[in-house]
C-alpha cells in the first residue's frame, strides 16, 4: 500500500518488496494493473492483459517474472510520473503478483 502526494508534472520514486514466505521456491509474475473501487465498496483490479488506463500508465513498472527461493525476497523499484495537466484528486492503481 502506497499513499503518495505527487504534484502534476512531477515524478516520485518508490519501492516494493516481493517476498516468498512459503516453504517452496516460487516464480512470481509481477505487473501494473488498473484498480478501482469495487461494487459495494472495497478494492478491485482489472484482469491481466487489460490495457492500462490513464493512471496505470503513470507507472514505470515493467511486467516481469521473478524466481524466488523459499525465504528469499527482492526489492522492485519504480517511478510514478504525474502528467502536467492532472487535476487535484485521489487516483488509484495497483501492482499485482
Amino acid at each position: 500500500y502506497f499513499n503518495l502526494t505527487i504534484k502534476p508534472g512531477s515524478k516520485e520514486s518508490a519501492s516494493a518488496f516481493l517476498g516468498n514466505t512459503g516453504q517452496v521456491d516460487q516464480t512470481f509474475h509481477v505487473f501494473p494493473i488498473n484498480a478501482f473501487t469495487a461494487q459495494n465498496g472495497g478494492f478491485a483490479n482489472a484482469d491481466y492483459g487489460t490495457p492500462a488506463n490513464a493512471v496505470t500508465s503513470w507507472l514505470d513498472f515493467p511486467d516481469t517474472t521473478r524466481a524466488l527461493a523459499s525465504g528469499q525476497g527482492t526489492q522492485l523499484d519504480f517511478t510514478i510520473s504525474v502528467p502536467d495537466n492532472t487535476a487535484a484528486g485521489q487516483y488509484i492503481t495497483a501492482v499485482a503478483a
